[in-house]
């Protein structure tokens, strides 16, 4: 089956929307995934060797570690590997 982005039914949008700049990554790429940089930097500063009682507790340290972020663009830029605009 082939993948999304070379899949038949996309191509009449992508025709559509020439600003469209579709980027393929290999199959096996999470230092080129800005999600995964993300996550890292949740693993480091939040749940590495750290216990968490229930789900509860867990998604309350994610939801800080979240809020937290929206005040530090400039850290997300720099995790992502960018300037700031």
């Amino acid at each position: 089956m082939p993948t999304i982005y070379h899949a038949q039914v996309l191509q009449p949008y992508l025709l559509d929307h020439p600003d469209r700049d579709l980027r393929f990554l290999p199959p096996y790429s999470p230092n080129l995934n800005n999600t995964e940089r993300l996550w890292k930097g949740l693993r480091e500063k939040v749940i590495l060797n750290t216990y968490f009682p229930n789900l509860e507790a867990i998604r309350a340290v994610i939801a800080r570690f979240l809020s937290y972020l929206a005040t530090v663009p400039d850290e997300i830029h720099s995790r992502l590997g960018r300037l700031p605009a």
